[in-house]
């Protein structure tokens, strides 16, 4: 990895420190054939690049790390990124493994062991590269690492389309699995999972219901989101459809002032809605519909264009250009990182470059 970025890893490191204020909540609903994922980005930033990633694409890790994991992508992937291509929010993949990050002050990463190392973010593109399944995830975690380098505190939400869901977490440097029969509800906020559950229990013991737990705290938009999912029957819907109601959750969950996005995935039939701050009009794309060959192009749309309806056909190649204006705005965005020096910039925006063809 050459200096320039490795100062770009550092930067990044920057931005996401300081994200203290970022309030997501994610779930998931699993019926019968209803296979939905919801989440809701709450920041300060709305600007953001949806991108269809391309399958058999050679990377390194963007990590100020001496052992920056290297691997070939298996899966194309669509993903909604704010820090330049190859560093997304979240997105899902051709098998259908959708993968979220939300914020957790809490994260304490694993100390340097002899593992291949990954920023937090590009955890997020290896596992949609690398992983068809939670449960493939759950074991791929095992040979990566997330460097603490000073990159952001995460925690990751996982879900599949067979049913299969999970919550990977760092705490005090150990890495905690929430899955099956330990995953009582599918849903995450921006407290541990074991903290959240807890709270979620205390009102249930209460008998209480979700009117009664009001408020924009993690523990109350997990609570609220996690009754949402677990109550979900399709006979309620009448003429809706399950990713209306996934929609109205987030709508319920999002904080008024700081949500940027909404993102509902139909993990079945690879459809994506989503709606922005700047522009609130409903979009979706077809997941299934983009050609992975890595003979094409990378193509992209930018999540605020106007308009709404299907923008599937809509997408563009993929230009440095575009990645260059989107690290640009997400900084002049975010009041601390104003003044990031140009060359850290430039190398963020130039890093997809040192993706391609693996070697022969």
């Amino acid at each position: 990895m050459t200096t320039g970025t490795r100062v770009a890893a550092l930067a990044l490191g920057i931005l996401l420190l300081a994200a203290a204020a970022l309030s997501c909540t994610s779930f998931y609903i699993y019926a019968g054939d209803e296979a939905v994922v919801g989440k809701s980005f709450d920041w300060s930033v709305c600007d953001g690049l949806v991108v269809v990633n391309k399958r058999g694409i050679a990377k390194e890790a963007l990590v100020d790390d001496p052992n920056p994991a290297r691997w070939v992508s298996t899966y194309g992937s669509v993903t909604f990124n704010q820090y330049g291509r190859e560093l997304p929010l979240g997105g899902i993949n051709e098998a259908g493994l959708v993968v979220e990050v939300l914020w957790l002050k809490q994260a304490e990463y694993p100390a340097p062991d002899e593992r291949p190392a990954l920023g937090c973010l590009q955890w997020v593109q290896y596992m949609l590269d690398t992983c068809a399944t939670v449960e493939e995830v759950l074991a791929a975690r095992e040979e990566v690492r997330v460097a603490d380098d000073g990159t952001g505190r995460l925690h990751y939400f996982v879900a599949d389309a067979a049913g299969g869901c999970a919550v990977v977490e760092f705490v005090e440097g150990k890495a905690v699995i929430s899955a099956g029969d330990d995953m009582p509800v599918r849903a995450l906020a921006n407290s541990t999972y074991d903290d959240s559950l807890s709270f979620l229990s205390m009102y249930e013991q209460k008998e209480g219901t979700p009117e009664d737990i009001a408020g924009d705290g993690s523990l109350e938009r997990f609570s609220r989101a996690a009754i949402a999912a677990t109550n979900f029957d399709p006979a309620f819907l009448d003429s809706a459809t399950t990713a209306d109601y996934a929609a109205g959750v987030l709508d319920d969950v999002a904080s008024p002032a700081e949500s940027q996005w909404r993102i509902v995935y139909d993990v079945n039939d690879r459809l994506v809605y989503y709606r922005t701050r700047e522009n609130m009009e409903t979009r979706w794309l077809e997941a299934d519909a983009f050609d992975y060959s890595p003979a094409t192009p990378v193509t992209i749309f930018d999540m605020n264009a106007p308009g709404g309806g299907d923008v599937t056909e809509k997408f563009v190649d993929y230009t440095y250009e575009a990645n260059r204006a989107l690290i640009d705005a997400a900084f002049a965005g975010t009041e601390f990182l104003k003044e990031v020096p140009e060359e850290v910039r430039e190398a963020m925006a130039r890093y997809p470059e040192t993706t391609g063809a693996p070697e022969e």
